[in-house]
Order: C-alpha cells, then structure tokens, then sequence
C-alpha cells in the first residue's frame, strides 16, 4: 500500500492529466506504460518512481517542484 504522500502525489498527477483533457490511453501511450499501470499510479495504488515521473513532466512540460 502506498504512504500518504504517494496517495497525494498520484491525485496530483491524475489532476494534471485531467486538467490537460488527456485520456488515460493516450498518457499511457504517451509516457510508455500499459493504461493499467497508468490507471494504478493515479488511483495511489502503484508508487511512482522518478522516472516516470519525468516522464510525466516531459509529457506535460511541468517543472517538478510544481507537481509535488
């Protein structure tokens, strides 16, 4: 189970691919995950490693200290 501050950041995350009107699918495609891996991450269910972080920030050219 991920701690609380994994659960804050994949909230962040999902409001962030919300925000964009991206799909699920498409993110996935996008920073080269399956959408249920996608899926996982932003339901807090999957701790997210700073790579695909980065692959986040690449995606939607967000500097980090604005994602945590």
């Amino acid at each position: 189970m991920a701690k609380a501050q994994d659960k804050e950041l994949a909230k962040a995350l999902k409001l962030i691919r919300l925000y964009s009107n991206m799909k699920s699918a498409t993110l996935a495609e996008k920073i080269g995950l399956s959408s249920g891996y996608t899926s996982e991450i932003e339901g807090g269910l999957k701790t997210v490693s700073i790579d695909i972080l980065k692959r986040y920030e690449k995606v939607f050219g967000i500097e980090p200290q604005f994602i945590m």
